[in-house]
């Protein structure tokens, strides 16, 4: 004879905006018994730009627009992994060598930041020698685009207070 299963899930919001499940297992004496049920992506952890000199990209990256670094490793075989982020971001960039991964400089993801005020983040890039154009306002926020080393095109905008 089995018994009926009472298992139940419950959905628990945590402190960083996500929601876990707790799945409610009962146990032999029919007691709930909690288990943590994470969802199985959480976040995106980083995206891949493929440039030909990391020494170069990191230099503006870290130098030009402040980002901090996540990790420099050597990986084995001359291969290096190197990662960058915005102070306080969750999501983080790998310059990563293009010739070591039969890649092209310039390939990888197209990047979109996230900027308090566009205008004074132009003045400032421009101060700091980057190649920024001139804000764009548009419906949705307003914008501008810093030409980063190998062709990369990096966009940054902030959104109309709602």
């Amino acid at each position: 004879m089995f018994a009926q299963s009472r298992n139940r899930t419950l959905s628990v919001a945590c402190g960083d905006g996500c929601l876990r499940g707790v799945l409610l297992v009962a146990n032999a004496d029919f007691e709930d018994v909690p288990v943590i049920v994470s969802r199985m992506i959480t976040n995106v952890a980083s995206a891949v730009l493929y440039v030909s000199d990391q020494d170069v990209a990191l230099a503006f990256y870290r130098d030009v627009l402040g980002f901090t670094v996540v990790t420099d490793a050597d990986m084995g075989q001359g291969a290096r992994w190197l990662e960058v982020k915005p102070e306080g971001a969750q999501t983080s960039i790998v310059l990563s060598d293009a010739a070591a991964f039969d890649k092209s400089p310039g390939e990888g993801a197209y990047l979109t930041f996230a900027a308090g005020d566009v205008a004074a983040t132009v003045e400032e890039l421009r101060q700091r020698g980057a190649e920024v154009t001139d804000p764009v306002i548009e419906p949705w926020g307003t914008y501008a685009t810093v030409d980063a080393p190998d062709g990369h095109k990096l966009q940054f905008n902030e959104r109309p207070a709602t």
